[in-house]
């Protein structure tokens, strides 16, 4: 038996693998380039008449001309032509002409062609079937003095199976090499016996340039490519770098230039760009960053202004002076930099052992992810903003944006500078950014459809990552996998807290600089009393006028001098009053524009208090559980029988042993269980012990308001006696000054404070510790402490002797969800430090730094009415 094939295969693997004619047309340019070629047009032509011989890289036969006229007749055809290696008739034979062929790949490991390979499949020439029934294939190859030329007629091959294709010489004694491809003939389609004949659509491939549509107004009278075929083009290499210099793309209409240039300055006008790259050197490494711009400061601060923006807002140049001025704030919190093996030891729930060496190999791995806004109005903002700051040189159409992202966007996979499959598509998620959107807070996410960028591995010899025949995916192996968990990682990890650290960082900045309105209680009650001091005053000044008119009324016949007089005196009584009510009035409208004021400053708090809110609802889930838990702790620990009554009943079962002369049992398998159960029960009393402890700061019944006086001294003697065994086993010494200063606080915030300060003391001595066995700088001979001092009546520092706070935590240690440890949920700093300003106090990083050179110290402040001395 052996395998038999239908000519219909052809028609599956050039028509459904091949899913667009622009992929078609992107293919066959792909084959250009595979042949070495520096250049490569392609033509668009409504009639073989329109055919000038002229605007081709090679001559025309007349015969070939001759030809190809009696297929095309009157209709449309497309030409590929480059001047490439072309193809001897062996060649044509072996590589062109034989689907699935390998030439290709035993090119590449002869070293004879010095490209990357763009296409390997042996399938590309089968995508002209998409474009027209009729190939006409024109080439001549290095090694003979004339070309070859084969007329391949589709629906003759499918349809009567004729997988024979005539051909013909073309007679050329020069030197030149080149392959062109001819794209003929009118489709054909049979119903009820009738044949209806369909040519070539010209029109799906170019268009006419738009006022609206145009990033630069003066190319709206150009032509252009259509927008899916310049993205299939544009594409194929990377449009973020250099270009290559040694390939050129021109396309024709009717013998005219259409304009292919992707406008990559639209690059200037994003508000975020995100960035990563891992180097293959002796010590692999990981960088990644963030960068801001100055549109970006601006939309986020008329977004904490609200309505008062006008007031505080500033020019673009102040936006771009204030990122200037913090620039060491924002970038040691907007980028990080590791050792590849610590990065991936970092996470190392999702990396295996085997990551570091397949992540190499397939290294250097580069990206850069540009992040726009394409509402209209932040669109003017960051072109206008881009302007004035430098960005762009010359003025952008606003309307253009919109359809330029609709078609543009995606994040892209390249290999060295070339494009691999048709990852980041319009629609195409396949980093799964839209999922990731539904998870934590979705403002700081990527929103799908408005970035562009890329994805560069190295791989020249396509030994590690693939693509499947379609091209829509990367085939499935060890490579792609460990790619896609460090991809994921990257994006929906890493990127998502640096854009949450740099909205925060300038929530914080502006803040700072008193360019977001504030609004105390105390101002709000001052602006209650004297809107009532005004309408007392206007209900007055009303009182009066009205009987001023009641006197007017009354004298109004003016028949006497009394009657004369009285109307006199209202009348000057009338003007005073009115006087007053003009004055009630300008107050009452400079009132109003104050409560208009205040009312949008109390709404930008309200939005902060929302933004809060959902954290500490997450906190409070987070609390039910734990509630559960603690509940089933205690539960069981006032369950839990003696040490003696332990110890008794084990004796009992030692006796019986001996008894019985089992004293190997004894020592094989009860021994074990001896010391199994007495570190159990140590453990079991030590979490009693800790749980009577903390069950001091659980609130039964009151407010956040009631206060209790800790003295802190012997607050922390206790702690200290209930955390010395975690201390012996960390072999860490913890000291605290003696002082006699108790603390006005709500019950048990002593407790939360100083426990989650020592929990990441002793998380930050342990990571010193690792460091140093790979890093003699993290060394150290003297014993790990844990310290706390009073340096006056109201201020405290806690620091110890671990490797200090890393600089990209520095802005951000506060914040909610940021953590510096492995598996930290990045809640306890926030939430002490809300707890303190809860009642007035506050704890902050000071800007001194240890032996490391990170900042280590953190101190604590009371205001003084909540000390009693």
């Amino acid at each position: 038996m052996k395998f038999e094939y239908h000519p219909r295969v052809l028609e599956q693997l050039g028509t459904e693998l091949i899913t667009s004619n622009e992929i078609a047309i992107a293919e066959l340019v792909k084959n250009s380039y595979d042949a070495n070629a520096k250049k490569t047009q392609i033509h668009f032509l409504t009639s073989i008449h329109e055919l000038n011989k002229e605007k081709h890289l090679y001559p025309i036969s007349n015969e070939l001309f001759d030809d190809v006229t009696k297929v095309a007749g009157k209709s449309p055809l497309i030409i590929i032509e480059d001047d490439g290696d072309g193809m001897d008739y062996e060649v044509l034979k072996k590589a062109f002409f034989t689907v699935g062929s390998t030439y290709k790949k035993d090119e590449l490991k002869k070293k004879q062609n010095k490209r990357i390979i763009l296409g390997d499949k042996g399938l590309g020439r089968l995508a002209s079937q998409r474009l027209a029934p009729v190939l006409f294939v024109e080439t001549k190859g290095k090694k003979e003095k004339e070309g070859t030329f084969v007329k391949v007629d589709w629906i003759e091959i499918i349809k009567n199976k004729n997988l024979e294709s005539p051909e013909k010489k073309i007679k050329d004694e020069s030197k030149d090499t080149y392959t062109r491809l001819w794209m003929v003939g009118n489709w054909e389609y049979v119903s009820e016996g009738q044949t209806t004949k369909f040519p070539i659509k010209i029109e799906d491939y170019i268009r006419q340039g738009n006022p609206q549509q145009e990033l630069y107004a003066e190319n709206a009278g150009e032509i252009f490519l259509t927008e899916a075929l310049q993205t299939n083009l544009s594409y194929l290499f990377t449009p973020f770098e250099k270009k290559i210099s040694d390939f050129q793309i021109k396309a024709f209409y009717n013998n005219k230039k259409i304009n292919t240039k992707f406008n990559n300055e639209a690059e200037n006008i994003a508000e975020i760009i995100h960035y990563f790259k891992i180097e293959s050197n002796k010590e692999s490494s990981f960088h990644a960053s963030m960068e801001i711009r100055p549109w970006y400061l601006e939309r986020i601060h008329e977004n904490l202004c609200d309505g008062n923006f006008q007031q505080f807002q500033l020019k673009h140049s102040g936006y771009k002076n204030l990122i200037k001025k913090y620039k060491q704030r924002f970038d040691s919190s907007l980028a990080v930099n590791y050792d590849l093996n610590v990065f991936l030891e970092k996470y190392k729930k999702t990396f295996s052992s085997e990551s570091l060496e397949i992540l190499t190999k397939i290294s250097p791995i580069e990206s850069k992810v540009f992040s726009f806004k394409r509402d209209q109005k932040l669109l003017r903002l960051a072109i206008d903003s881009a302007l004035d700051n430098g960005f762009l040189k010359k003025q952008f159409t606003t309307t253009a944006m919109k359809p330029f992202l609709d078609i543009h966007n995606g994040i892209r996979l390249y290999r060295g500078g070339h494009r691999i499959a048709t990852l980041g598509d319009k629609e195409s998620d396949w980093l799964k950014l839209q999922q990731s959107r539904t998870r934590g807070q979705q403002f700081f996410r990527f929103e799908l459809g408005n970035n562009l960028g890329y994805i560069k591995i190295t791989d020249p010899e396509q030994n590690f990552i693939q693509e499947v025949s379609s091209r829509t995916e990367l085939k499935e192996n060890d490579f792609s996998k460990e790619l896609m968990k460090l991809l994921n990682i990257i994006f929906n990890e890493l990127f998502y807290h640096f854009t949450r650290s740099a909205y925060y960082i300038s929530r914080d900045i502006f803040d700072e600089e008193k360019l977001i309105p504030k609004v105390t209680n105390v101002e709000i009650e001052n602006k209650i009393d004297e809107a009532e001091k005004l309408i007392q005053k206007t209900k007055k000044a009303l009182k009066n006028f009205k009987e001023s008119v009641k006197i007017l009324a009354i004298n109004r016949e003016l028949n006497d001098d009394n009657k004369v007089n009285s109307v006199k005196s209202a009348i000057d009584k009338i003007i005073n009053d009115s006087r007053n009510i003009d004055d009630s009035i300008n107050n009452t409208i400079s009132t109003a524009a104050t409560a208009k004021e205040t009312l949008n400053s109390a709404k930008i708090k309200y939005k902060e208090i929302e933004l809060e809110s959902y954290n500490n609802y997450k906190l409070m889930a987070n609390g039910l559980i734990t509630e559960v838990i603690t509940h089933e702790l205690h539960d069981l620990l006032g369950k839990q029988k003696t040490d003696v009554m332990f110890n008794d009943y084990l004796n009992e079962i030692k006796e019986f042993l001996v008894n019985n002369n089992a004293r190997k049992l004894m020592v094989n398998n009860l021994k074990p269980i001896e010391i199994r159960v007495n570190q159990l029960t140590e453990k079991v009393d030590s979490l009693n012990k800790f749980y009577q402890f903390i069950e001091k700061t659980f609130l039964y019944k009151g407010n956040f308001d009631d206060l209790v006086k800790e003295n802190v001294f012997e607050f922390l003697s206790e702690f200290k006696e209930k955390i010395n065994p975690r201390l012996s086993k960390h072999k860490i010494h913890f000291s605290f000054d003696k002082f006699d200063v108790d603390w006005l606080a709500p019950r048990g915030t002593l407790i939360h404070v100083f426990y989650n300060l020592f929990t990441n003391s002793n998380s930050w001595i342990k990571y010193r510790r690792n460091k140093a066995k790979r890093d003699k700088f993290f060394m150290s001979t003297e014993t790990d402490y844990i310290k706390i001092e009073l340096k006056d009546d109201n201020t405290i520092w806690h620091y110890d002797s671990g490797t200090g706070v890393l600089p990209q935590l520095n802005n951000t240690l506060f914040h909610p969800l940021v953590s510096g440890k492995n598996n930290g949920r990045g809640m306890g700093l926030y939430i002490i430090k809300k707890l303190l300003e809860s009642f007035g106090a506050s704890i902050h990083l000071r800007d001194e730094a240890n032996k490391y050179g990170y900042k280590y110290i953190f101190e604590i402040k009371l205001q003084n009415e909540l000390l009693n001395l």
